[in-house]
């Protein structure tokens, strides 16, 4: 138990003297953040937002520290701007295919799936859903799904939303698909909340 305290203590001392990049004061902010520091974890991660206004983990993770803090508004700003900056890179996939003399024979652009951006979206719906904004939490669980299909606890957390919203059916449908998926807690909720949907 003295080696893990004398750690804490070693790298507590680090973070006050090393820190000269994004990416230093984005580890330190990570360690903090563990240990429970939200506010210090914001701190240090607003330090590395001015070394890279760029660095999206940054972002997520001050979102994070910013909900922890029950700062939702700030944690729902910072997921927003992870997710501009995500977005404004390049997503999707284009085949342009033109024969020797210039003409076109087939274009078409597949999204790819991006679970940073998932990840954005999931947390900014958690942060809508504490504001009860439920409306645009739905839109975001969804956008999260989009970008992660595999994604299900947004599933779960999406029907828990439209069953607030009286979607019941809706609801229902998110929780058998986070079932068929493997998540064990929709089992439960299934049989709890949906079995008279489900009776003919």
């Amino acid at each position: 138990m003295k080696r893990v305290v004398l750690l804490t203590v070693l790298l507590s001392v680090n973070v006050s003297i090393s820190a000269q990049t994004d990416f230093e004061y984005y580890n330190i902010a990570l360690v903090k953040y563990n240990m429970r520091d939200y506010q210090g974890a914001r701190a240090d991660l607003t330090k590395a937002i001015e070394f890279n206004s760029e660095n999206i983990a940054a972002y997520i993770l001050r979102g994070a520290s910013s909900y922890n803090l029950e700062d939702f508004h700030k944690a729902i700003d910072d997921y927003t701007r992870a997710i501009k900056i995500i977005s404004g890179k390049s997503t999707s996939l284009r085949i342009t295919m033109t024969d020797q003399k210039g003409n076109l024979i087939e274009k078409r652009s597949s999204l790819k799936a991006d679970p940073e951006l998932a990840t954005a979206y999931y947390n900014r719906a958690l942060a809508r859903t504490a504001i009860d904004d439920y409306r645009e939490a739905v839109n975001d669980y969804s956008r999260a799904i989009e970008n992660d299909p595999d994604m299900l606890n947004a599933y779960y957390k999406r029907g828990q939303i439209k069953y607030k919203m009286n979607d019941k059916e809706g609801a229902c449908a998110d929780w058998r698909t986070a079932n068929e998926k493997g998540l064990e807690e929709a089992y439960e909720t299934i049989i709890e909340l949906c079995s008279e949907i489900e009776k003919p």
